[in-house]
């Protein structure tokens, strides 16, 4: 007489000869879902990055993704020149994020507050922020 783990262990749900295509088509979908987030992390070209302008206390969140760039500015009044103190001439800082991606911003004043400029590869429009003398 055979034992029940004997018996359970020889049954095939497929034929011998699919056996092999079987583990093989298993074998390149565990592969398949395992690449897929790594594939997408190493190819995403999303972004968040907080600039601080330390002179003029302005922080601001840059965030990017699927090429549209959204930025967020304000005025910190614990650090930095009052507004209507900061130099007008522009001001630029060029950074490299790695991959070969790139971000520039630029501070300019004018007549009414201060202007952040922001252009990078990763979004295809300047975003511009403005911050308003108080």
């Amino acid at each position: 007489m055979m034992s029940t783990d004997r018996k359970f262990t020889e049954i095939r749900v497929f034929p011998k000869k699919a056996t092999l295509y079987v583990r093989v088509l298993v074998a390149l979908g565990v592969l398949f879902l395992a690449g897929n987030p790594v594939y997408e992390y190493l190819t995403d070209h999303s972004l968040m990055f907080k600039h601080v302008d330390v002179e003029s206390g302005i922080t601001c969140q840059i965030s990017a993704d699927k090429n549209k760039g959204e930025i967020s500015c304000d005025k910190n009044v614990s650090i930095g020149l009052d507004l209507t103190e900061v130099d007008l001439l522009p001001k630029i800082w060029n950074y490299e994020l790695g991959n070969g991606d790139w971000l520039n911003v630029k501070r300019e004043g004018y007549s009414m507050g201060i202007i952040v400029k922001v252009k990078s590869n990763l979004f295809s429009d300047e975003i511009v922020s403005e911050i308003p003398y108080r």
